[in-house]
């Protein structure tokens, strides 16, 4: 069973799904074997992340793709397409979910006039292409963690434990260890241990009356 265990982009906004589509673009294929994904509207530069751990195939420049990426992560591989410079991952080199390997662009010689910003995302099982939509829509957020996942975790903070986070959780504990979510000492302070105490005691009290 495949679980991919990182997004390819936060968010993830969809602007072509897998398959046939109507309107071909000058120089792609109108049997569509990915899907192509918005650029962040918030940030200057999307940056693009492995979906999961695995190893650089390849890292090159294709006429029509433009700059590519593609990771193979054993029993699957997965495409990274169009982005705006060459990934500075060498190919060879091993990556885990959630690590950036570029940024979004529309590079080619072919499509870059017609085309705008984005990914074109594929996922490769036994050498063929498949929709990835269903694949990425089961990945994990933090938005979708019950309140029962929030508080084991605010509990090992509490405990001072030095477990490692899961992969796709990863990229946030670092953040909030940069924000002081964690200490309640970092720049933003969000709030100090006692407070997460406090918070986790008055949920659990209105929930239990």
């Amino acid at each position: 069973m495949i679980v991919l265990d990182h997004l390819p982009v936060i968010p993830m906004r969809i602007t072509s799904k897998y398959g046939k589509r109507k309107i071909g673009i000058l120089g792609a294929t109108i049997n569509h074997k990915g899907i192509d994904l918005g650029n962040n509207r918030s940030v200057l530069d999307t940056p693009i992340f492995s979906v999961s751990s695995g190893k650089v195939s390849n890292n090159y420049w294709n006429d029509y793709r433009g700059w590519v990426v593609i990771i193979d992560h054993g029993t699957y591989k997965t495409l990274y397409q169009h982005l705006k410079q060459q990934s500075p991952i060498k190919k060879g080199e091993k990556v885990v979910a959630g690590q950036q390997i570029g940024l979004m662009g529309n590079s080619s010689d072919k499509t870059k006039l017609s085309v705008k910003t984005h990914l074109h995302f594929e996922l490769i099982i036994n050498g063929l292409q498949v929709d990835p939509q269903p694949y990425l829509e089961k990945v994990k957020r933090v938005e979708d963690m019950t309140r029962e996942e929030v508080i084991a975790i605010v509990r090992e903070i509490l405990n001072g434990s030095e477990n490692l986070p899961s992969p796709w959780a990863k990229k946030h504990w670092e953040n909030s260890i940069a924000d002081g979510i964690v200490t309640g000492a970092g720049p933003k302070k969000y709030a100090t241990k006692e407070e997460v105490a406090a918070m986790i005691q008055l949920s659990k009290a209105k929930s239990d009356g």
